[in-house]
């Protein structure tokens, strides 16, 4: 879950410096002093900046760390939409004589899991037909408690 705004940004990027970005997480902490701000009082210590400061910070003066977080997004995204090519789906099929010499009707519903192993997948469902059928469809009769 991402969240939106400079909270969901400072998040990132403070997730981003503890996956790996170790370089930059020593290069701004070891610089930290030089972006001390100066204390409200008229002493001559300087204060040192919080995280949040410092992430701040980067975040207005690098834009670049904001694409790298929205192709982050981005990324994620994608790897969700491809993992959607392998959701169950629910399959469902009918069919009535309601003229001519044949009285029979059908209907099929199908719960199918496709896999990853070599474009495989698992088919589960319940049909059943009644009444007459031509010959040609005989694909539609079934057992008279359905199969």
């Amino acid at each position: 879950m991402h969240r939106s705004g400079l909270d969901g940004l400072r998040i990132e990027l403070l997730q981003m410096v503890l996956r790996g970005g170790f370089v930059f997480a020593f290069a701004f902490l070891s610089s930290v002093e030089s972006f001390a701000i100066p204390s409200k009082s008229k002493q001559t210590h300087a204060q040192l900046l919080t995280i949040e400061q410092v992430l701040s910070a980067t975040l207005e003066h690098h834009p670049s760390l904001k694409g790298e977080i929205q192709e982050r997004v981005a990324a994620d995204a994608d790897v969700l939409s491809s993992r959607g090519a392998f959701d169950p789906n629910i399959k469902g099929e009918g069919l009535s004589y309601a003229t001519g010499g044949y009285t029979g009707n059908f209907g099929g519903a199908f719960v199918e899991q496709p896999l990853e192993f070599y474009g495989s997948k698992i088919v589960g469902g319940y049909r059943v037909g009644d009444g007459t059928f031509p010959i040609y469809d005989n694909y539609y009769e079934t057992n008279s408690q359905g199969e």
